[in-house]
């Protein structure tokens, strides 16, 4: 039997967030490290910022997990801790 949506969707985040990682293992260099060529890592760096921008636009900010084990929205976090907004 095939998995239910949210799991593959779950499963499919897992994987994009290791590639994302390699990412910043890639990009996280020593002064000197950087090669010669200050463009090329800006051209990266807009791309990183439009995907960045489009995860956002499509999953909106990650969920906050409570003390209880369940996601709450960040927006309304304050809620579950008993505040004000």
């Amino acid at each position: 039997m095939g998995r239910n949506t949210t799991e593959a969707a779950d499963i499919a985040a897992s994987r994009a967030f290791a590639a994302a990682e390699q990412v910043a293992v890639l990009l996280d260099r020593y002064a000197g490290d950087n090669g010669t060529d200050p463009a090329v890592i800006e051209g990266w760096t807009d791309t990183l910022r439009q995907l960045a921008t489009s995860i956002y636009a499509t999953l909106g900010a990650p969920a906050v997990m409570t003390s209880s084990g369940g996601l709450v929205p960040p927006e309304h976090f304050y809620l579950y801790k008993g505040g004000k907004p």
